[in-house]
């Protein structure tokens, strides 16, 4: 008998949102402040911003927070958006592998997804084990991607949709793939933590 223990839920759906506009603030976003910031990114990347301005998008965010709490089992009444960000992620850029210590959920929405511009991986927490252990079998290999599942996968990879909105635990780290396109790859990324 196999017991599937300890799962991980990465929350995948669509949002009926005015991506236009959301596209438009972001460009605005990076015009007012040049500079950004650097964290897991070598492309643009704006400071924290103001919940108000997104409220059209925080509130469609909230009712799949709802949907995502009951994979949990927890009766969660009421959580907080703690921060938010833009990433404008031209040709070349990627984000390094990293977690969002510190919160409960992290969610990615995509805004702008050209062709080729580049797949958000998740890192199997167990991925050291099933290298090392796998590794020492001679006999163990691996013939292409239909071999990997979601037991002796090191990582898995989502290539994102414009109107995406991924969330997942915010320990799971994670990384941002090279974007291969001329074009611009446009995330709004953020964090959100349970009021007790």
């Amino acid at each position: 008998m196999i017991q599937d223990l300890f799962k991980i839920p990465i929350y995948n759906t669509n949002l009926d949102i005015d991506n236009k506009l959301l596209l438009d603030l972001s460009y605005q976003e990076r015009d007012n402040d040049t500079d950004g910031r650097r964290k897991s990114n070598n492309g643009y990347q704006t400071k924290d911003l103001d919940f108000k301005k997104y409220k059209f998008l925080f509130d469609e965010v909230s009712k799949h927070l709802i949907n995502y709490y009951s994979i949990y089992n927890a009766d969660i009444k009421a959580h907080c958006f703690s921060n938010f960000w833009i990433n404008i992620s031209g040709k070349h850029n990627y984000n390094r592998l990293h977690s969002h210590n510190g919160s409960f959920i992290s969610g990615v929405y995509y805004i702008k997804v050209p062709k080729n511009s580049g797949a958000i991986v998740f890192e199997n927490p167990s991925c050291m084990f099933i290298e090392n252990t796998f590794k020492k079998f001679d006999n163990w290999t691996f013939s292409g991607a239909e071999d990997f599942n979601s037991y002796n996968s090191p990582e898995w990879r989502i290539v994102p949709l414009v109107g995406q909105l991924i969330m997942f635990p915010s320990y799971l780290r994670h990384y941002v793939e090279e974007n291969k396109s001329d074009d611009d790859r446009i995330s709004l990324s953020f964090n959100v933590m349970i009021n007790q």
